[in-house]
């Protein structure tokens, strides 16, 4: 894996984490330092970095029918 795949998955999952907070905070109110907020965020952001990951490294179908 290459930086540059890393650097979509965190692309991608860090807006989705930190929208996911703000929309529980509007819910729960308190502050960002409530545990329900910062951990609904950080579970949705790792969620999704790991699929990106996992969909980066699998490869796409194109690439296995080119090779073979």
């Amino acid at each position: 894996m290459e930086r540059t795949d890393l650097g979509y998955a965190v692309l991608f999952s860090m807006p989705v984490g930190v929208g996911v907070s703000m929309g529980v905070l509007r819910m729960v109110g308190g502050g960002l330092t409530n545990l329900l907020v910062v951990g609904a965020g950080a579970v949705a952001a790792l969620v999704l970095f790991v699929l990106v990951v996992a969909i980066l490294t699998t490869g796409s179908p194109d690439d296995e029918r080119r090779a073979a």
